[in-house]
């Protein structure tokens, strides 16, 4: 019950923050309107982040789910600061590929050192039972 509730906390608070962030940058930082369209942009991938937290952190995967995590606040940081940049036009696609770059780096670099964990953890207890 305990680990259903940490999902939910965990899945809310990065849908939460994703979603706040991508807006505040899109609206504030850009000086867009936003519209029903962005909404559902910022919805869907807050969902994606979400998600991905969400089951990194359903299979123990504690150290991917904190590389990932690490990750979008690298990627939410460098697409603000694309955002206040300013640079005629491409600061909002130049951001959001600092994000997406930034959280795909999370996400590859936290499996792949949860598999690195996973094989050393193998190793000892194979030469534990030798």
């Amino acid at each position: 019950m305990k680990t259903q509730r940490n999902l939910w906390i965990a899945g809310s608070s990065v849908f939460l923050l994703s979603f706040i962030l991508l807006f505040a940058g899109a609206h504030f930082a850009l000086g867009e309107s936003v519209e029903l369209q962005n909404f559902i942009a910022f919805a869907v991938l807050s969902i994606i982040f979400a998600a991905l937290a969400v089951v990194l952190y359903a299979f123990k995967m504690k150290a991917a789910f904190f590389i990932f995590l690490a990750g979008l606040l690298v990627g939410f940081t460098l697409m603000l600061a694309q955002f206040f940049k300013g640079m005629d036009g491409w600061e909002g696609i130049i951001g959001l590929l600092a994000l997406f770059l930034s959280a795909g780096i999370g996400l590859a670099g936290g499996l792949l050192i949860q598999l690195i964990w996973f094989l050393y953890q193998r190793y000892k207890a194979k030469t534990r039972c030798s």
